[in-house]
């Protein structure tokens, strides 16, 4: 499990480096500290893996989406991720996990990168049901390099930031 940990804060240290986006780096350090966790106990990871499913999908929506609708979105989720870590209800961490997916999903529905962060969400969330914790962290690094590959190529405004990203042929 110590592998799939430091996979996963690999993966966090990658999105932090590649994407420009807040909400990006904020869902990555909350899969670090999930990354952390499961390196010190396995039951503070359970813990701790509640609460950043509900909050870290639900960010890495907002940074994909870019809504300014659904910006207490992470309030109502970090609530319901405490919540299911104070009782141990999976169910009421998942619900947030499943609505940022789905929007994800249908927001961006040409894109097949967003599509497949969306899909390693729910693998993530349907391992980690299944109990199997390793395969809920490989799957949030692929979901969280998605989102910040995705995050980085699109250029705010159609300017130029001085980063690199691909651009397509003429």
């Amino acid at each position: 499990m110590i592998a799939f940990a430091l996979m996963l804060f690999f993966a966090c240290v990658a999105a932090w480096i590649v994407s420009p986006s807040a909400y990006v780096r904020f869902a990555g350090l909350l899969y670090a500290a999930l990354a952390a966790g499961c390196a010190i106990e396995r039951h503070l990871a359970d813990s701790v893996a509640l609460i950043v499913c509900a909050v870290a999908p639900v960010l890495l929506a907002l940074a994909l989406i870019r809504s300014n609708s659904a910006r207490f979105a992470p309030a109502f989720a970090c609530v319901a991720g405490i919540a299911a870590a104070a009782t141990g209800i999976a169910v009421l961490a998942l619900a947030p996990l499943l609505i940022a997916a789905a929007a994800i999903a249908f927001a961006r529905r040409r894109s097949p990168q967003a599509l497949a962060v969306s899909l390693a969400l729910v693998a993530g969330a349907a391992s980690y049901l299944a109990g199997s914790l390793p395969a809920l962290m490989a799957f949030s690094s692929v979901g969280l390099l998605g989102a910040a590959l995705q995050t980085s190529v699109e250029k705010p405004g159609g300017r130029d930031m001085g980063r690199i990203g691909v651009r397509r042929a003429r």
